[in-house]
């Protein structure tokens, strides 16, 4: 009986911290969707912006004319997904449900950190106005001034991963009776 209520106890903190936004990792959701619209390049080029781009949309470690493996790919898109979700745990002083989050890395690893920092959107996360945040992620669809529509598209799935209701698993219904 005392090994279930460890059990029991331990697995509460975990989600108690999740939940309250002491720390979040992003999820496959948010690899697959960073996945999806990135796409993966192993030669580099030039983005929409003008910026040297490898991988799956890296710009920081990127060199012209550079080739890489699909594991290195994979390395720094891993690093740079890590960079996102520090930036938004340090950012973000409110709780998130994990679907919020995901949206939330897939933009900033998009638009970057130092952008999100200034932006209304954080502003509206932070003062707990979830309902408005849509319409702000919703703006960030320009390139150079222009409506680019894989942008566009991208921010509606973002949009639409923000508005998804998260289930709530068995063991955490559990838990919560005891709350």
């Amino acid at each position: 009986m005392v090994v279930k209520n460890s059990f029991v106890y331990f697995i509460f903190i975990q989600t108690s911290l999740t939940e309250n936004g002491v720390f979040m990792k992003a999820s496959d959701k948010a690899y697959n969707l960073i996945k999806r619209w990135e796409g993966c390049s192993l030669k580099s080029y030039n983005c929409h912006a003008g910026v040297c781009t490898v991988g799956y949309g890296n710009t920081s470690d990127a060199r012209p004319n550079q080739v890489i493996s699909y594991k290195q790919a994979l390395e720094l898109l891993h690093k740079d997904v890590t960079n996102v979700e520090n930036q938004l745990n340090n950012l973000i002083k409110v709780s998130l449900n994990q679907n919020q989050f995901d949206a939330l890395v897939s933009f900033v690893f998009n638009i970057g950190g130092g952008a999100f920092e200034l932006s209304t959107c954080l502003k509206r996360i932070n003062s707990k106005e979830f309902k408005k945040v849509p319409d702000e992620i919703m703006r960030w669809k320009y390139s150079k001034g222009k409506v680019l529509a894989g942008l566009e598209k991208r921010r509606a799935e973002e949009v639409e991963l923000w508005n998804t209701k998260e289930r709530v698993r068995f063991v955490e219904r559990i838990l919560r009776l005891f709350l």
